[in-house]
């Protein structure tokens, strides 16, 4: 299902992923899927994806304070990296896994292609 962004300030949104609540709970989503399904109806589209915002904005100011500044612990880095992946799965959700995977095929293929050329350049 692709969202629109539109679409996203009404509720039109949040009752198109209501009425899929039941065919989710029947399909072959695994828990993990189920968790970011029920998340977003509990907490609405909105708010998720201002989360997800917020969380990649913390992750992008712990990344530097731990590999330039030091002055945050692995654990706490990775707390962050956490924090996305969870939002990034819930937004996979509402995206679609089908379209977000067909994207990350791309992006792999592409630096599959990078590295290959990077190690024929440097004699490898």
């Amino acid at each position: 299902m692709q969202i629109d962004m539109g679409t996203l300030m009404g509720g039109e949104a949040n009752d198109r992923l209501k009425s899929t609540e039941e065919k989710a709970a029947m399909s072959h989503e695994t828990e993990e899927q189920k968790l970011y399904h029920k998340a977003l109806i509990a907490w609405g589209i909105n708010s998720q994806v201002l989360t997800c915002i917020a969380e990649c904005g913390e992750l992008i100011a712990a990344l530097p304070q731990y590999f330039f500044r030091g002055r945050l612990d692995a654990a706490t880095v990775a707390a962050q990296v956490a924090d996305v992946e969870i939002m990034c799965g819930q937004m996979r959700v509402l995206l679609g896994e089908g379209l977000v995977d067909l994207a990350k095929a791309e992006k792999l293929s592409r630096l599959a292609n990078s590295l290959h050329w990077q190690e024929r350049a440097n004699g490898r």
